[in-house]
């Protein structure tokens, strides 16, 4: 049985979160969308500058989950301000993950 394992991202930890971020988003959700509009997005929101500001934000956290050998996975904690996608209802009460 794998032993699992989080591990919270630091800034020096950037290319690889940048790399994984990249890949797991377009295996996520390239069927539902073109071509053009996952370049256009992932060049946007997972390029260095950005996931700098996020990875400095104090409401934001991100965690790698590994194996005993390498890195399977990663995951963020948006809270407060940070969150985006919640219902204002919601806003500022609950956390944001994305995998």
């Amino acid at each position: 049985m794998a032993l699992f394992t989080f591990q919270k991202c630091e800034l020096v930890d950037l290319t690889i979160l940048l790399h994984i971020s990249k890949n797991t988003f377009y295996r996520s959700y390239s069927h539902l969308n073109t071509r053009e509009n996952m370049i256009d997005y992932i060049s946007k929101a997972f390029n260095l500058a950005q996931l700098q500001k996020e990875l400095i934000d104090t409401n934001s956290s991100f965690y790698f989950l590994k194996d005993e050998t390498q890195i399977v996975g990663y995951f963020k904690i948006n809270e407060n301000e940070a969150q985006t996608e919640l219902t204002p209802r919601w806003a500022g009460t609950r956390p944001e993950v994305d995998h």
